[in-house]
């Protein structure tokens, strides 16, 4: 068996594992996360009930847009669930996708769009909602361009905003043992060339880059080097939790949600 197969299997039982709560609960002392990733999700769409999304709707009447975020590596966490309920405020309801489950596997580039374009399109369905924001944190904040970038075209033509928080210079689309097949296959990839082709596109969606002023002293956060005629920065007090200011985040991206 050639090493890329042998990594491959271990990948694919790690998903047999995240998918099989006894079994996830048991082997967590050599796999941190998979008992989490064994956890439901909560509510989400029939038409996507195949991908590990969580579905938030604002209790007042329908939405008038709605956000699909890519969680950190985390998985669905207490920042994705505050952001969440911070665009469910502002009348936004989210389609939260749960990385920490969804990346167990490496996916390609098309792959990532192609589902993250499905999510654009139940939302759109079950809603009605006419305007997306693409958002992502940290590990999703680094996928959330890749994924724009590879939507269809009717899908890309929906999203209004593209908003990462928390960006770095590399993007993965794996963790864990499916992070080491990535790397045979090519990646961590360039976040900055990924975040020009959005600013390039002919849609022109506002993008966002929001980082904590601690990620900036530090050197981890990309979103200062990028062109600030294009991209509207954000910089937060904190570090890579801006601290815990996530209403203000969800405010600030809702806002460019609204339609004159």
């Amino acid at each position: 068996m050639t090493p890329r197969r042998v990594l491959t299997s271990l990948a694919f039982a790690g998903v047999l594992l995240a998918a099989t709560p006894a079994l996830a609960r048991t082997f967590h002392h050599w796999f941190p996360g998979f008992a989490r990733a064994a956890l439901p999700p909560g509510e989400t769409l029939p038409e996507i009930a195949d991908l590990p999304v969580v579905a938030v709707a604002p209790r007042a009447g329908p939405p008038r847009a709605a956000v699909v975020l890519i969680t950190g590596s985390g998985g669905w966490a207490e920042l994705d669930r505050k952001l969440a309920a911070g665009f469910a405020a502002e009348g936004v309801a989210t389609l939260g996708m749960d990385s920490l489950r969804y990346f167990l596997a490496p996916r390609s580039p098309d792959e990532v769009g192609a589902d993250v374009g499905r999510m654009i399109e139940a939302a759109r369905r079950v809603w009605g909602v006419q305007d997306v924001a693409l958002v992502g944190y940290s590990f999703g904040a680094d996928t959330v361009p890749v994924a724009y970038n590879r939507l269809p075209p009717a899908d890309r033509a929906a999203v209004r905003t593209v908003a990462m928080l928390g960006l770095s210079r590399t993007a993965d689309l794996a963790m864990g043992v499916a992070k080491i097949v990535a790397q045979i296959d090519g990646y961590p990839q360039s976040t900055a060339a990924e975040v020009a082709r959005v600013a390039q596109a002919a849609e022109r969606p506002a993008i966002v880059c929001v980082y904590g002023e601690e990620e900036q002293a530090e050197g981890r956060t990309l979103c200062p080097s990028l062109d600030s005629s294009r991209v509207r920065l954000i910089e937060t007090a904190g570090g890579h939790h801006f601290d815990g200011d996530y209403n203000a985040l969800a405010r600030a991206v809702a806002a460019t949600l609204k339609r004159a």
